[in-house]
């Protein structure tokens, strides 16, 4: 009887850490300083797949940089940039955001289904993806903002967010439906699929059933014996 406890509760554990909730609070956020203006997102992301790390990362619980539709001049300290919209910020000697890019990854919840109207406003260039859905807001410019509808299913997509800088002045704001991103619908980690769930309530019914029926099966032992 042991035995078959031991293998219920290492079952539960197993399946409680398949079905684990996604980590809510943001996006996993990465900036990049470059030598050169990168001009436009396309040498942006080329970019940042040959830098070997990352200059600073950080935690966006919103994207809204500085704060939403606003810019910051350049010889503006990348912390003093990011908060308060950020946390987790990594130490860094970032003291001027001329020619640089941020990339944001991770997950958004949509609620409801139907369309979606995001807009992507920037100072320079900038791209959104949600799931296979693109909004570019390409090119060296000044705040400048675009936005398309997206028909969205309710459920988790991935998120990205890919800004870049080259001189004088810099800002990045998202909004779903009018409205600034929050942290409640951002995750650095997608949300368990329903058969994980499944699975996770399917064991803990069975060891409930185990454990209902063991004093029965302890009596009936003894009774044999």
């Amino acid at each position: 009887m042991k035995a078959s406890a031991t293998g219920l509760v290492l079952t539960m554990v197993l399946l409680t850490g398949a079905g684990q909730a996604r980590a809510a609070g943001g996006l996993s956020g990465s900036y990049y300083s470059f030598a050169a203006a990168p001009e436009n997102d396309a040498t942006a992301s080329a970019d940042i797949m040959s830098a070997s790390s990352p200059t600073a990362t950080f935690l966006a619980t919103t994207v809204c940089f500085p704060s939403c539709d606003a810019v910051a001049h350049d010889d503006t300290t990348l912390d003093s940039f990011l908060s308060p919209n950020a946390t987790d910020i990594s130490s860094n000697a970032v003291a001027d955001l001329e020619e640089h890019a941020l990339l944001l990854t991770g997950f958004l919840t949509v609620t409801a289904s139907g369309p979606h109207t995001f807009e992507l406003e920037s100072d320079d260039g900038s791209e959104l993806w949600i799931g296979n859905d693109v909004l570019a807001n390409d090119g060296d410019h000044g705040i400048k903002s675009v936005s398309s509808a997206f028909n969205l299913a309710a459920g988790v997509y991935p998120i990205k967010v890919l800004q870049f800088e080259d001189f004088g002045d810099t800002g990045l704001t998202v909004r779903e439906d009018n409205d600034p991103l929050t942290a409640s619908q951002l995750s650095t980690s997608a949300t368990p699929e329903p058969a994980a769930w499944a699975l996770m309530l399917g064991g803990v019914g069975v060891i409930g059933t185990w454990l209902r029926m063991a004093p029965k099966r302890l009596g009936a032992t003894k009774s044999t014996a």
